[in-house]
């Protein structure tokens, strides 16, 4: 996003989500399908609302309001369409009654899912730009396919105006990326194919699916998380995105070049890798614009394992910028804790 440097994006891979949710309610003991989802909606609202200005959500809320023949639906669909773009999935209405009545609704069927409660955040969180906060039932069809449904009535189950998206602080990398002459995009990007009819960018080489996510909205529904299940939600997200790495389509392979990592990091949006440093013995990873941390942390862990087959121990610290992330086998002193 060009026009605004403080709005991160990252191009990560799709199928990591779900497992990340799924071992966070693990190793919580509790379901967050429900968090997730109410912070998902919540973070879809604000962002969505951040690229209309002011005046124009003014004049499209006056014409939901008085004009019945004002299409709102049109205006949802190219938001849809946007996100079958970056990766989320393919979107389609299924029937709709939005005249500011009690039996208002509107039903979307959302095939290809990158991830379940984020696809029903999405659906809600786009709706309600237009209309008030309501409630919603989903029904999975298949495991690629589910129906949502948005109603206009409360639901005070969910945490009310709790979210905030914190810009990134900008500072220019020192990575250079070759970029493509025609559309001036990173040349990198060659080795993915999108396909936008059903919403999915896959890497043509490893076969994996990738999704391009606003890490400003990852880290507000990460600290939500926390204030719904305590402090110690930094660990179990960092653990579950190491068991996603450990136990997921990765190799070691991956790991083998610091110039082609620092390139990966890059074309990703993690950020600007500075050093690495892997041995048996541990790794030490530098990064300087950082996004996602944690989950960073985690994939950091994970590969470490990957490549040296052992249990581990892992700290980070968040610096003025900086991101350092310690591993250490987990038959040595554990690297010092409480930094982060």
């Amino acid at each position: 996003m060009s026009n605004d440097p403080t709005a991160r994006m990252a191009f990560v891979e799709a199928d990591a989500w779900d497992p990340i949710w799924e071992g966070i309610a693990e190793l919580a003991g509790r379901p967050i399908e429900h968090i997730v989802i109410g912070a998902s909606r919540r973070a879809t609202r604000m962002y969505i609302q951040q690229m209309f200005p002011e005046n124009i959500q003014d004049i499209i809320g006056e014409w939901v309001l008085t004009d019945p023949d004002f299409n709102q639906v049109t205006i949802m669909e190219g938001l849809f369409w946007i996100g079958s773009v970056m990766g989320y999935g393919k979107s389609s209405y299924l029937g709709h009654q939005l005249e500011r009545r009690a039996d208002d609704f509107l039903t979307v069927r959302f095939v290809n899912p990158y991830s379940i409660p984020m696809a029903v955040g999405t659906v809600i969180g786009v709706t309600e730009v237009f209309h008030p906060e309501g409630a919603y039932v989903y029904e999975r069809l298949a495991p690629d396919a589910i129906d949502v449904t948005y109603f206009p009535e409360e639901s005070p189950e969910e945490p009310r105006h709790r979210l905030r998206l914190n810009p990134y602080e900008y500072k220019a990398g020192v990575v250079k990326l070759e970029r493509c002459a025609t559309c001036g995009g990173p040349i990198a990007l060659s080795d993915y194919g999108w396909d936008s009819t059903r919403g999915i960018i896959k890497n043509s080489v490893t076969g994996r699916r990738m999704v391009m996510i606003g890490p400003p909205m990852i880290d507000p529904l990460l600290a939500e998380l926390e204030l719904e299940l305590g402090e110690g939600v930094p660990r179990l997200v960092v653990e579950a995105q190491r068991r996603f790495i450990r136990n997921g389509p990765f190799n070691a392979s991956e790991l083998t070049d610091m110039d082609e990592l620092a390139r990966q990091f890059a074309v990703r949006g993690l950020g600007d890798l500075r050093d690495l440093r892997m041995g048996r013995k541990g790794a030490h990873v530098l990064i300087d614009n950082a996004s996602m941390p944690l989950l960073v942390a985690g994939f950091i862990q994970g590969f470490y394992e990957i490549v040296f087959g052992e249990g581990s121990e892992v700290d980070w610290e968040i610096s003025d910028g900086h991101f350092e992330v310690a591993v250490l086998p987990s038959y040595s002193p554990s690297p010092r804790a409480g930094r982060h």
